[in-house]
């Protein structure tokens, strides 16, 4: 196996995601809702918002598969980032979304 392979590490990304996301259509689609509910009122959401809010709603945890919660039409990035607050994911970085206009350019 080759260490070092940008597309490689792409395709597996991919892979992975869209298999996570297989698992759990219920909890995926429930979790795109909240995420919109969360950027209407507050402009944008996160990864960590929309996980505080499955927890505080008992609904479980997403897992790998919350890297597919934006990947709708429904979300773009705003082009900016946050520290996750989680303490399981150390800091890293998470893109912060919106809900797409109306009308705007579809992906």
């Amino acid at each position: 196996m080759t260490t070092f392979d940008m597309e490689e590490s792409k395709r597996l990304k991919e892979h992975g995601i869209r298999v996570a996301a297989e698992k759990r259509p219920e909890l995926l689609r429930i979790a795109r809702t909240i995420a919109k509910e969360i950027a209407v009122s507050q402009g944008t959401v996160t990864a960590d918002d929309v996980a505080e809010e499955l927890r505080d709603r008992a609904l479980g945890e997403m897992g790998p598969a919350m890297a597919a919660v934006f990947r709708s039409r429904d979300f773009e990035w705003t082009g900016l980032r946050v520290m996750s607050k989680q303490v399981s994911n150390h800091g890293r970085e998470l893109k912060v979304w919106t809900t797409r206009k109306q009308g705007a350019d579809q992906c």
